[in-house]
């Protein structure tokens, strides 16, 4: 899984960087089709201490999935991110489960009649 981060407001420092890698990376142990981590962190002007953003979006083919979290710092907003995007795949797989796969279907129940 390639994870691509960007920090437009400031500059990371390599210790973010890493735990940022790290936490992201956790989330292609859930699937075999996620391709990309992307997170963007921002810093928000705002008056409250609650000014750190992280956006995640993963990719899947098909289906990109999007979380964005805000707290006082970034391994907060990124861990919340994370989490969020995990509870997303594993829905996203519990639905995959359900559907029929192409070129199988299922028989109908018979039921019994009697006369």
């Amino acid at each position: 899984m390639r994870v691509i981060i960007q920090t437009p407001d400031f500059k990371a420092s390599k210790k973010l960087t890493e735990f940022v890698r790290e936490n992201v990376e956790k989330i292609s142990f859930l699937s075999d089709r996620v391709l990309e981590g992307q997170v963007l962190l921002k810093v928000e002007k705002s008056a409250t201490n609650e000014n750190k953003i992280c956006q995640l979006k993963v990719i899947i083919p098909g289906n990109d999935i999007f979380a964005s979290r805000q707290s006082t710092t970034f391994e907060e907003a990124v861990s919340q991110a994370v989490e969020a995007a995990e509870h997303q795949i594993m829905r996203w797989k519990e639905s995959r489960s359900g559907k029929q796969v192409r070129g199988s279907f299922v028989l109908p129940e018979e039921e019994e009649t009697f006369p």
